[in-house]
């Protein structure tokens, strides 16, 4: 969900969506100021928007990281050229990961 919600695509829907609501909201009947109601949602509509940008930073510092630790694997004599991908098993198998690993170093 994290990747998806940190695409470009997703943040065009989102504004997509929010441009749609600012057209609609004058043809609907909210029995109030439909101008009161837009501007009492901007700061929800901000914090919306500020959380597909902070997520799709995350996901690019995230994608950073892993290839520099794919390369450190690589680059290192004897490391297990298996642990690159890791990060792409599902939670059991990565608990089962974690368990060989663990044993491994007699913890």
């Amino acid at each position: 969900m994290s990747r998806a919600v940190g695409t470009s695509g997703a943040m065009a829907i989102a504004l997509l969506l929010c441009v749609a609501w600012v057209i609609v909201a004058p043809l609907i009947d909210h029995g109030m100021n439909w101008k009161f109601l837009l501007l009492t949602n901007v700061p929800t509509l901000a914090t919306l928007f500020m959380v597909f940008v902070v997520q799709h930073t995350q996901n690019h510092h995230v994608d950073a990281i892993q290839v520099k630790l794919d390369e450190l694997i690589r680059a290192m004599e004897g490391a297990k050229n298996s642990m690159m991908n890791v990060e792409d098993l599902s939670p059991e198998a990565l608990k089962q990961v974690k368990k060989d690993v663990q044993r491994e170093a007699g913890e």
